[in-house]
Parts: structure tokens; sequence; C-alpha cells
């Protein structure tokens, strides 16, 4: 949609400046989508975009119900993640395989511990057991 490609591009710019995205309350009141909830405060983190040259925010199944918390953060792009790049971010390998719809996979992803988080965690207890 239009109006989320420009919404998308003001918090890419405004992530750009600050170095975070912004709250709720920063985004220009004619970016804010006409939702009835969009003042109710439960929201305030709807719209938030990945940065390049930081830690990926955690990714939830939160994702599969859309994308305006997981904007990627590349400007040209103007889309949330797609399964592929969320996938990346949570360090599964390239060919890693996941059944069911787009909604499914998202959900299965945001669910799952992340694969090198699951290593690191057997690996540190296998070494303290030795």
């Amino acid at each position: 949609m239009d109006s989320d490609i420009a919404r998308y591009a003001y918090v890419l710019m405004f992530s750009a400046i600050h170095r975070c995205s912004p709250l709720l309350s920063e985004i220009l009141l004619d970016l804010l989508p006409a939702h009835k909830n969009v003042h109710s405060g439960k929201f305030v983190d709807r719209f938030k975009s990945q940065m390049r040259s930081a830690p990926s925010k955690t990714i939830t199944s939160h994702i599969s119900k859309g994308s305006h918390a997981f904007i990627h953060f590349d400007p040209a792009q103007s889309l949330g993640l797609i399964f592929r790049e969320a996938a990346r971010r949570q360090t599964f390998p390239e060919n890693s395989f996941v059944e069911g719809t787009t909604t499914q996979q998202y959900t299965q992803v945001g669910n799952a511990v992340p694969p090198y988080v699951a290593y690191s965690i057997v690996n540190t207890a296998h070494k303290s057991t030795t």
C-alpha cells in the first residue's frame, strides 16, 4: 500500500538519523494509519525498522500478523522482512526448510530458538561439564 511505503520511508529516514526507530508519537500525524486504535497506547512499538549495522530486533511469531514491526533496513525496498530474511536474521541456515503457509512459516521461525543461540547454550553447557 502506498501509505505503508510512505510510513516505512519515514521510519527508515528517522532511524538513519537517530539510530533508533521512532515511537508512534514521533511519526507525523499525516503518516499514521487511519485505524481506530492508533492512539490507544496498545501499538507504541508498531513501526520499527531493523538497523543495518546493529543486531537484529528479536523476530517473534507476531511477524506472522504483519510486518510493520519488522521493517527491512534497506530504504529502496520499503517493505517488511520477507520470510527468508527473517529466518536469516534468526541464524537459520540458507538451506533450512520450513513447511506450511507463509503465515505458518513466519510463526515457526518466530517461535523457534535461533539455531546459533541453541548451539551456544549447548556448547557452554558442555564446556562446564568437562
